[in-house]
Formats: C-alpha cells, sequence, structure tokens
C-alpha cells in the first residue's frame, strides 16, 4: 500500500455521492453516533460550520435509505424565496402565527410527499387524503423546491376544494378550506401513517448558502426552526414514523431569536465538532476520520495515516525550523473535515505527480510543501471566498474583502493596515474595515494574536465558542493563506 492509492473523497460530499457512490457510502465517518440519533427522532437540529459534514449526513441517509427501511428527501432550502414564506397568505392574520402556520403548512406537505413516495403506505389507500394532495400537488407546493406556489401564495388566498366524502367532508360545512385549516389533517395523516416499518425524514440543507445580511432572514429562519421543534415534538408524541431535520451553521443558530434557545441547542441538538481543545493533537477525531475514511476502498482495517506515510517533523522551508507533523497539518485547516480531507487529498495528487509515487514509503518534504501549496492556492482562497458568499448582498464585496486581505502583504497585521488596503481597492463594493474583519475572521481567514512574549498564542474563531473578534493590536493570517499568498512569516 503506497499513500497515493488511498481515498480522501471529494469537496463537495453531494458531488462525491453522486460520482463515487460506493466510495461514499463506504468511507462515510459517523461522528458522535450522528446517524442513530437524527433517524430515530431524538435529534432534529445538526449544527455545525460549513464543512463539518452536515450535507454529507444528508446525503448519506439517502444513499443507504433502501437498506435500512428510511425514504429521506434531501431539500435545498436556499433556493426558496425564505423571507417571502412568512407572507404566505394561508387564510388567518398577518403576524408571528401566520408566520409559524406557512412553515408548518410547507414542512407537512414535503412529509406528505415523502410517505406517499412509499406505495406501501396506508396514505395512499386514502382516498381523500390522495385528492386534496393531488390539488396541492396541482398547485406546486409539494415540488422539491415549491418557490413557485410560495410567490403565488404571497399574492393571492388560495383554497382547497373539499371531496364529496371523508372526514373534512362531514366535518366541515364549507365547500372548501384556507391551507391553514387544512394543516389538522395534513398532521393526522402523518401522525397516523402506519402500514409500514419505514422511517420518513425530511432533511433540510442549504442554509449555509442563503444571503446573512437580509433583514428577514433570521425573522424566517427563526420561524422555521421553532415550527420544525414543535412539529417534531408533535410527531415524537404520536409515535409517527416521519420527523424533520435541520442542518444549521452553529454561528447562525446564535443569532436566532428563539424563545429558550438554549434548552432547543441541549434538547434536540447536535453539534458535529471535531475541534480537540486540548490533549495530543494525533488523537483528534480528524485524523481518527482520515484514518478510516482513506483505506475504506481498500476493505483493510484503518491504518494511522501520519505516522505511517509522513515524517515526524516537517522542515519549514526558508526559516530553518520544524514542526510537530500534526501540528503543522491541523494548523492548515480550520478543524473541519472538508478541510482536512482536501489537504490529504492535493497532498496525494502531489504523490502522484512525483517522479516515484510507487516506490515512496515515506512522503518526502518536497511532496508534502507541494501538496501543501496546491491545496493553500486552489481550495482554501475559493473556499474563504465562498464563506464570504451572501454577506454584504454581493460576490464583490466579498471579493473586495479577501483582496485587500492579500494586499497588505504581511502575516501580522493592525485594523489600520487593513483599512487602509481596502480603501486603496477604490471598490464601491467594499463594506468597512470593522465589518469585513468581522467577516474574514468568521470565516477562520484571520485570528487575533493574544499575550505577548513566550505567552503570545493565536486565536481563531474555530478554536472558540464566542463570536467576538478583537479588532486592536496585531491580526494574523490564517496559515493556508500564508502560503497560498507567499507571505512572509513576520
Amino acid at each position: 500500500m503506497r499513500f497515493h492509492e488511498l481515498y480522501f473523497g471529494q469537496a463537495d460530499a453531494r458531488t462525491e455521492a453522486i460520482r463515487e457512490p460506493d466510495g461514499f457510502i463506504s468511507s462515510y465517518v459517523d461522528h458522535r453516533d450522528l446517524v442513530r440519533s437524527v433517524v430515530d427522532g431524538g435529534r432534529f437540529l445538526v449544527l455545525g460550520p460549513k464543512g463539518a459534514g452536515k450535507t454529507a449526513l444528508a446525503w448519506f441517509l439517502q444513499a443507504t435509505s433502501r437498506e435500512h427501511n428510511r425514504v429521506v428527501h434531501p431539500r435545498d432550502v436556499s433556493e426558496l424565496p425564505l423571507a417571502d414564506v412568512t407572507k404566505l397568505k394561508t387564510g388567518d392574520e398577518p403576524g408571528i402565527s401566520r408566520s409559524l402556520n406557512a412553515w408548518r403548512f410547507l414542512l407537512l406537505c414535503a412529509l406528505v410527499d415523502i410517505i406517499l413516495e412509499d406505495q406501501s403506505s396506508d396514505l395512499n389507500k386514502n382516498a381523500e387524503a390522495v385528492q386534496v394532495v393531488s390539488k396541492l400537488r396541482e398547485y406546486g407546493f409539494l415540488d422539491p423546491t415549491p418557490k413557485a406556489a410560495i410567490l403565488k401564495a404571497t399574492k393571492n388566498t388560495w383554497k382547497v376544494p373539499i371531496p364529496k366524502v371523508g372526514e373534512i367532508f362531514s366535518r366541515e360545512s364549507v365547500e372548501s378550506l384556507h391551507l391553514v385549516h387544512l394543516l389538522p389533517y395534513l398532521e393526522k395523516w402523518v401522525s397516523e401513517e402506519s402500514g409500514t416499518n419505514n422511517r420518513y425524514l425530511l432533511v433540510l440543507d442549504g442554509l449555509d448558502s442563503i444571503y446573512l445580511n437580509s433583514n428577514e432572514y433570521i425573522p424566517a429562519l427563526s420561524a422555521l426552526v421553532q415550527t420544525a421543534l414543535s412539529l417534531n415534538q408533535s410527531l415524537a408524541a404520536a409515535r409517527a414514523p416521519g420527523s424533520v431535520v435541520v442542518l444549521l451553521r452553529n454561528d447562525v443558530f446564535s443569532r436566532l431569536d428563539l424563545p429558550d434557545g438554549g434548552k432547543v441547542r441541549a434538547d434536540w441538538s447536535i453539534e458535529l465538532d471535531w475541534r480537540i481543545l486540548s490533549g495530543e493533537v494525533s488523537t483528534a477525531p480528524l485524523f481518527n476520520l482520515v484514518d478510516r475514511k482513506s483505506v475504506s476502498l481498500l476493505k483493510i482495517p484503518p491504518v494511522d495515516v501520519v505516522n505511517r506515510f509522513f515524517p515526524p517533523e516537517i522542515r519549514l522551508k526558508g526559516r530553518g525550523a520544524e514542526r510537530n507533523v500534526y501540528n503543522y497539518l491541523l494548523n492548515l485547516t480550520r478543524h473541519t473535515p472538508r478541510d482536512l480531507l482536501q489537504l490529504f487529498e492535493h497532498i496525494r495528487q502531489a504523490a502522484v505527480a512525483s517522479h516515484s509515487p510507487q516506490t515512496e514509503a515515506i512522503l518526502s518534504q518536497e511532496t508534502i510543501r507541494e501538496g501543501v501549496l496546491q491545496y493553500a492556492t486552489k481550495y482554501f482562497v475559493d473556499a474563504v471566498r465562498n464563506e464570504l458568499v451572501g454577506r454584504g448582498g454581493s460576490g464583490e464585496s466579498g471579493r473586495a474583502v479577501v483582496d485587500a486581505l492579500r494586499n497588505v502583504g504581511a502575516r501580522r497585521f493592525t485594523r489600520d493596515a487593513y483599512k487602509k488596503a481596502l480603501e486603496n481597492l477604490d471598490s464601491t463594493a467594499a463594506p468597512g474595515a470593522d465589518d469585513a474583519l468581522k467577516w474574514l475572521f468568521f470565516a477562520g481567514a484571520i485570528g487575533n494574536e493574544v499575550g505577548k512574549g513566550e505567552t503570545r498564542y493565536l486565536q481563531f474563531f474555530h478554536r472558540r465558542d464566542d463570536n467576538d473578534v478583537y479588532l486592536h493590536g496585531n491580526l494574523v493570517v490564517h496559515n493556508a493563506l500564508t502560503y497560498a499568498w507567499a507571505v512572509p512569516w513576520n
């Protein structure tokens, strides 16, 4: 076995699931027993930074659904007109109640659609339910992305004709119902499904990509999470086979306006936290991930990849210093699976491109450095830019923020130096220096230098739990960006 034979996957979990389904499934690492917690309905809120594995969970559940008696629909919420959901004319008065009912209606429609996909379900035998759902499908509410239906329902109050037979006909004295008045029936149909042993999961993804600076984003998302909690509680109490799973960045969750948000996080969420805050770096969960995923296609037990293929120390070119290999590798990432796996993949590609990949049992210093440089320039810079998508309302603002950081030309810098670099860009899309630095901090591109002399250390967002950046004193560019831009190590 040689290093170039190992498997580290692709940057995007959905792409990997489509292109390499066998590799994706066999190499998936179930961190913190996440799959069971979500499938059982014990946890519905999966929190973690971008690249932590939230999307990988959605597509793993979908890819393995048949052999585990599951019907799973990952839905990309970023394609919805999020702010317009709260304006949906459901038939009740405007306000927070209508916002919650609008989300409840959309989630129930999606769950009903999932159950109807299972031909053995009891719901397919309910003529009244099938007729009502057929009309809702005609309106577009059961589309994978019901964008058109939502936009139309913000302008018109829609009603659904009542079937001439069935429970609705016997209980209602009208010929048609507002959407809000359908809620008890939709929920009853979802709750009473008992024809199979299947589990039905609606997984809401894409919330990392929504424009974060919209004034209506936080209220709309708060209503979504609050509704998902309420609906899951009702379904769990009824022992229903369906549930809603929400994948959300932990820093976004902290900004939501939720009653008892702390209790929601404690009782209903599970965090994809791969960090090691103390102890031996070599035992970090991320390296365990690498050890297990890398040999999955070879169908052999996990190996200690770093210890087997890397030298114990990495020589820092031009600085006459050495670093422990585990610290060196981890500090090139933001402590997420995507970053570390991409780092190993670029080193693997460098090994393939070297002159003797078949005989190189231990990677050379040159091969490692080349892989690191490829990772830093081809992956990490774009990853930071992608983190800034939506901030400021345009892609141009994010590019300006990153370009200014590069133009500072130093690894350690001050707020004033960055402000000058930003002004020199002469970009109308650029935000103020303080906002830009906060964006870069949350993206993991910069950190604070804390302390003095021998007690000095670096503090990055991905190594802490609070959400503040100290803009005075020295700021520090992330190691990967330092390599990508050939910034002097000052």
